[in-house]
C-alpha cells in the first residue's frame, strides 16, 4: 500500500507543479482562463504559491510539524472544490479540478491507511479512541 501512496502522491505533486508553473508564469492562456472565471490576475500568484507549499508539505517531512501534511491535504481539497464550483458557475468543464480532487482524496486515504500517516492529528485522534 505504501507504493500506491507514493505513486499517487508523486502524480499529484507533478499535477500541482505543472499547475503552479502555469499559474506563476502568467501565460496568455492562464490570464484568459482566470479572467473568464471572474478572478483578478493576482489570484494566479496566490494559487501557484499554495500549490508549491502543498508540494513541499507532501514530499518533505518537517520534524516538529506532524500535522502539516494533513493541513496541506485540507488546503488542496478546499482549492479543488473551489476550482470545481468556479468552473461550474461559469459553465466550463470542471474535469481537471475533479480529477485533482479525486487523486488528492485517494492519496490522503492511502496515507491514512498506511504507516506513512502514523503522525499528525489523525494518529493522535486514533490513539485517543483506542
Amino acid at each position: 500500500m505504501k507504493i500506491g501512496y507514493w505513486i499517487l502522491t508523486v502524480m499529484l505533486c507533478l499535477f500541482l507543479a505543472l499547475g503552479a508553473y502555469m499559474d506563476l508564469s502568467h501565460g496568455p492562456q492562464m490570464l484568459a482562463g482566470i479572467a473568464s472565471l471572474g478572478y483578478p490576475e493576482y489570484f494566479l500568484n496566490i494559487d501557484g504559491t499554495a500549490k508549491i507549499l502543498a508540494i513541499l508539505a507532501l514530499l518533505v517531512p518537517l520534524p516538529g510539524f506532524p500535522s502539516l501534511r494533513e493541513w496541506a491535504y485540507a488546503g488542496l481539497v478546499f482549492l479543488t472544490i473551489g476550482a470545481t464550483w468556479s468552473h461550474i458557475a461559469r459553465h466550463q468543464s470542471p474535469v481537471m479540478a475533479i480529477a485533482t480532487l479525486i487523486i488528492t482524496l485517494a492519496s490522503y486515504g492511502l496515507w491514512r491507511a498506511t504507516s506513512v500517516g502514523e503522525t499528525g492529528l489523525g494518529a493522535k485522534y486514533r490513539n485517543e479512541v483506542r
